[in-house]
């Protein structure tokens, strides 16, 4: 029998990052973006009105080194997942302190910042 090593394919929809200095503050994204393969995303395959984690594969993670303040609330220096409602005019962001959550499991006692 002969062996066929399984090579790796990859995600359908592509993870990235990015790390920017801001003054003294070093803010790190990761994300992956939804891959649209002809689909209508928003208002079709994540319905409008609806808690979204931000994210493809997995939420949209922030992460701060000291605190800042975002939409006027501080923010402590961390790791935060981001989510997110979705509405064809206006979109509310949401930052979870607990970056196991997923829109499953979702929990608006982890909210931290809006």
């Amino acid at each position: 029998m002969r062996y066929k090593p399984r090579l790796p394919s990859p995600q359908p929809s592509p993870s990235a990052s990015i790390t920017q200095r801001v003054g003294l503050t070093n803010v790190s994204v990761s994300y992956s973006r939804p891959s649209m393969r002809g689909r209508k995303i928003f208002g079709d395959v994540r319905p409008y009105g609806k808690v979204w984690r931000t994210g493809a594969n997995s939420p949209t993670k922030l992460m701060v080194s000291d605190e800042v303040t975002i939409n006027g609330t501080k923010v402590p220096k961390g790791k935060y997942a981001v989510f997110s409602i979705p509405d064809q005019n206006e979109w509310t962001v949401i930052l979870s302190k607990d970056t196991t959550l997923n829109e499953g499991n979702y929990k608006e006692t982890s909210d931290l910042a809006l």
